[in-house]
């Protein structure tokens, strides 16, 4: 039987666009992100890994698109099912080829079922 898991939150420093730690979500079936408000808006995108061992790499959908969220500065929160079957996330605020770094820091939580 599923059962609800708060993976864990990803925290994006001050003057840092990625977030300094991974979020473990090996074994989900469904992911979620709760986004507060932030102080900079800027589109929300990821870096994931298969397995431990790999490079954290950017993550991309089925069409070759960079997986993207919008940009907001107000509280939200995202399903991401593009980032199932990952081991671990970091969270982007930009995209690969346009970061942000924020002024802030941003605290990100990943939650879903498992």
């Amino acid at each position: 039987m599923a059962e609800y898991v708060v993976f864990g939150q990803a925290t994006i420093a001050p003057g840092a666009s990625l977030s300094s730690n991974e979020v473990k979500v090996a074994g989900a079936t469904a992911l979620w992100i709760a986004v507060p408000t932030w102080t900079d808006s800027a589109a929300i995108t990821f870096q994931n890994r298969g397995d431990g061992s790999e490079t954290m790499l950017d993550t991309y959908d089925e069409l070759g698109q960079e997986l993207q969220l919008p940009a907001s500065t107000h509280n939200r929160c995202y399903p991401v099912p593009g980032l199932v079957g990952s081991y671990e996330i970091k969270v982007r605020s930009g995209t690969s080829g346009a970061a942000q770094n924020q002024t802030a820091a941003e605290t990100i939580t990943v939650f879903g079922m498992r």
